[in-house]
């Protein structure tokens, strides 16, 4: 007997370092599946400006909800309505930051109120500080590339180190941001010099190489296999660079990743002189956004398939009660770190 299986979409769009939109995929019963509200977003609490998509689900596609009411509660007041989209955008927008600790609500409502849907979440803390950063250029790194593929390259390696607090549950995330400042200098025949300076910034979010670190693989890192250059197939590479504080509860977190820097391309000459700094970012995350980022890491693997009994179908995680779909919250420190070259962003350092 062959088994099917019918999946209802929803849409899902992060804002978020370095992820881009996707969807989620609910598996249910065809007999009993029928149409959901979906809220999905991710709220940074630092930013003035956040974004929250509304759909219904469908079993071929979302629908995008267009006239759907928002209440922004926070500590049991209301302190914002929402009723319209803005011009040409398909996601609503919610203002004001959120402080660590706040507790907040959000409501969200069809205008027959025939689909009600809330998320409760409370703001994380977010860390001290990053309490130290360097970078180094190493040859002959051997690794497991983001395919689950041993290599073997020379690559930039960037450790940090801060401060768990241990007094409560910590969820992480390490993103990556380059900034490069590229000069050039024109020659003239009266001897004299010309200088202009070009900016290059790119977020890399966690598109870094981190599968033999062993906290942010959580103690399971990827070692490269002497069969075919594959990794193990018992792991799964850590690819949103989420992590958890198990490992070293209330004491410092050390880290070490590593990078290639595309697109940052060096280039030294008479003419021309390029520098690079990167920004690091430690974000605190709600339990729900986590388990949810675990959740794709596992759907990004090599080794998952939807049609596979032991790998899928995944239910991916939900915080929305009357409806599907992930709200999750963070906060975040950064800091800047010289990589190379003698020019340096401007204002990164301010």
């Amino acid at each position: 007997m062959i088994r099917m299986k019918t999946y209802i979409y929803c849409c899902f769009s992060v804002m978020l370092f370095g992820l881009s939109a996707c969807e989620n995929e609910l598996e249910l019963d065809t007999k009993t599946a029928s149409k959901q509200l979906s809220v999905n977003g991710f709220i940074n609490a630092d930013s003035t400006v956040n974004r929250l998509l509304v759909s219904f689900t469908g079993i071929d596609h979302p629908t995008i909800v267009t006239d759907a009411t928002i209440k922004v509660s926070v500590n049991g007041n209301l302190r914002e309505t929402v009723r319209k989209l803005p011009a040409g955008s398909e996601q609503y927008i919610i203002h004001g930051r959120f402080s660590p600790g706040d507790h907040v609500r959000i409501e969200v409502s069809t205008p027959d109120n025939n689909y009600q849907a809330s998320i409760e979440e409370t703001v994380p803390q977010p860390i001290d500080k990053i309490e130290r950063i360097s970078t180094e250029f190493v040859k002959d790194v051997s690794y497991v590339d983001e395919y689950e593929m041993a290599r073997v390259d020379n690559l930039y390696k960037i450790s940090l180190s801060f401060q768990d607090n241990g007094e409560r549950a910590d969820y992480y995330r390490l993103t990556l941001a380059g900034y490069q400042t590229t000069k050039y200098i024109q020659y003239s025949t009266l001897h004299r010099t010309e200088t202009t300076y070009r900016y290059f910034a790119r977020n890399m979010g966690s598109s870094y190489i981190a599968t033999g670190d062993p906290i942010i693989m959580e103690g399971k890192i990827c070692t490269p296999s002497t069969d075919m250059g594959f990794v193990s197939p018992n792991n799964v590479v850590n690819k949103m660079g989420v992590f958890n504080d198990l490992l070293f509860n209330g004491k410092e977190c050390s880290i070490s990743v590593y990078s290639k820097l595309y697109p940052f391309d060096r280039i030294s000459d008479p003419g021309i002189k390029t520098s690079l700094d990167l920004v690091a970012t430690i974000s605190s995350y709600t339990p729900a956004a986590y388990y949810y980022l675990k959740a794709i890491n596992l759907k990004k693997s090599t080794y998952y398939s939807d049609y596979n009994d032991l790998t899928g179908p995944i239910k991916m995680p939900s915080n929305v009660r009357g409806g599907t779909g992930l709200v999750g919250f963070y906060t975040s420190k950064s800091i800047p770190v010289r990589v190379y070259g003698t020019d340096r962003y401007p204002h990164l350092y301010d």
